[in-house]
């Protein structure tokens, strides 16, 4: 009986050091993905801020008569990171002989990103016909800037409504804990029925899902 006791600790001692292992490792793995996606988001958001410049520095010098190589790379002098380390990425695969279509492919793959899908459309354009696009540059950078200015507007007041979902979440649980503090003993006799717990599961219920379809309406995309 003895052996058989210390058998089942010691099997229910290991799946519990398992489940804690699964768990950190599930934690772990989670959080570098996040970590990834926020970079990924902030990095592309820099790139993209940078595009509209680098568009007109392109535009003037295909109107003077340089080539798109020759303007690809005074945008990478003039540029600073990221936008700087994906030119100088796709120059060195046009200097190892690859075409223009195959890095700006490339290109694509590494920053899947729908405005970069415009540019590169434009620069190939660019590259087929040299002056002849520069207007087309030109307005493609003026879409960007515009559709830019466009969305920190709407960021500006999608963060009004984060603000107001947090706050009407958080009065009501506020006000739990205060009649906690208040009416202890009522309190008490509440979380020991049946009807308290679900109370509070229909609360928590109802709050959770009022914060998801505020957080879903603020969510707002500008598509230019």
């Amino acid at each position: 009986m003895t052996n058989t006791l210390m058998w089942i600790k010691w099997l229910l001692n290991g799946l519990c050091f398992i489940a804690a292992g699964s768990l950190t490792i599930a934690i772990v793995e989670g959080a570098r993905q996040l970590i990834a996606r926020v970079r990924w988001r902030r990095r592309s958001q820099q790139f993209l801020q940078q595009l509209p410049d680098a568009l007109v520095l392109i535009k003037a010098g295909l109107e003077s008569g340089n080539a798109l190589l020759a303007n690809l790379q005074m945008v990478q002098k003039e540029s600073t990171a990221p936008l700087q380390d994906e030119i100088a990425m796709l120059l060195a695969q046009l200097r190892l002989g690859h075409s223009i279509d195959e890095c700006m492919q490339d290109w694509l793959k590494r920053m899947p990103l729908a405005d970069l899908e415009r540019v590169v459309v434009a620069l190939k354009l660019a590259q087929q016909h040299g002056g002849q696009q520069a207007r087309v540059l030109r307005q493609l950078a003026d879409s960007m800037q515009a559709k830019q200015i466009l969305q920190r507007r709407v960021a500006a007041l999608a963060s009004q409504g984060k603000m107001q979902a947090k706050v009407m979440t958080g009065l009501p649980i506020l006000m739990l804990l205060a009649l906690a503090a208040l009416e202890t003993p009522t309190m008490l006799a509440l979380s020991r029925h049946p009807l308290g717990w679900l109370s509070f599961a229909v609360l928590m219920l109802m709050l959770s899902t009022g914060y998801w379809l505020i957080r879903k309406l603020t969510r707002l995309q500008v598509i230019l």
